[in-house]
Formats: structure tokens, sequence, C-alpha cells
């Protein structure tokens, strides 16, 4: 493992379980099914900017 990249290890191993869950039809699971979100589903709309952020632009940090 180059650098410490255990990821080149560990997906082939993910999409072997992955698989064997999608070829067991009593999981119920299912390749096309997709997550439907809310309407009004906004996830950044309770984040507030850091007071840093907003008094200091990107100028005023790198000039």
């Amino acid at each position: 493992m180059y650098y410490g990249q255990g990821a080149s290890m560990a997906l082939p191993i993910w999409a072997i379980y992955m698989n064997k869950v999608f070829a067991n039809p009593d999981l119920g699971y299912d390749q096309s099914d997709t997550f439907d979100l809310p309407d009004d589903f906004n996830p950044c709309e309770d984040k507030l900017l850091d007071d840093y952020d907003i008094q200091t632009g990107l100028d005023d940090v790198f000039d």
C-alpha cells in the first residue's frame, strides 16, 4: 500500500460485498432506487458564515 492508500485494498472487497447484496432478492435492495428529497430540503439553510469570513474578504487575507 503506497502511502497508506487502503482504498486500493478496500474497494474490491466493498464491490464484492455490494454485488452480493444486490444479487440477494430477500434483502430488497435495488440499484435503480433513488432517495426522494423533500421539496423544501435545503442543507445550507441553517449554516452561518464565520464572523471572520464576513469581516475579511478573500483579498484581505492574501494581500
